[in-house]
């Protein structure tokens, strides 16, 4: 609910129009405590509200696994890049969510089990917005891709 919520505040003082991606990766990584050592970056893209609320919900789940498991509990590293790219005709943009010197933990986190954000992730986004998807348990972090057709996005 707090992610949404971030995500109407900003789509308010818009009018309800095109949403700056950078404003919604660090509005939910700001909601979540992370500071200066987190790496933020990418082209100016605007996405529409339905794909700035899905995607925001996305960034809320993998902010707070995270602050509970991840690169904001244990001082790692956390990188969250996107760019723009031409993939089988379509415009699309790649957001990436990397996490890099982290001590995975032992047991029920770290059996691979898919909970909420991984089921939205993997699952949702695709459907909602044809999104291609990849999350990954690495050795020293999670990493995350979605890659979202710009049609679909605007």
């Amino acid at each position: 609910m707090a992610a949404l919520s971030r995500v109407q505040g900003v789509l308010a003082r818009t009018d309800h129009g095109p949403i700056e991606l950078e404003h919604i990766v660090r509005a939910e990584l700001e909601a979540h405590g992370a500071g200066e050592g987190v790496e933020i970056g990418g082209p100016s893209v605007e996405l529409a509200p339905n794909a700035a609320q899905a995607l925001a919900l996305a960034l809320h789940e993998l902010a707070t696994n995270a602050v509970k498991y991840g690169a904001l509990r244990h001082s790692g590293d956390l990188e969250v890049k996107w760019d723009l790219r031409e993939s089988n005709g379509d415009s699309r943009v790649r957001l990436e969510w990397r996490e890099s010197n982290v001590p995975l933990p032992k047991g029920p986190a770290a059996s691979g089990r898919k909970g909420y954000g991984r089921e939205l992730i993997e699952r949702a986004l695709p459907y909602q917005l044809d999104a291609v998807t990849n999350f990954e348990l690495a050795a020293d972090g999670v990493r995350c891709s979605v890659e979202i057709p710009l049609e679909r996005a605007k």
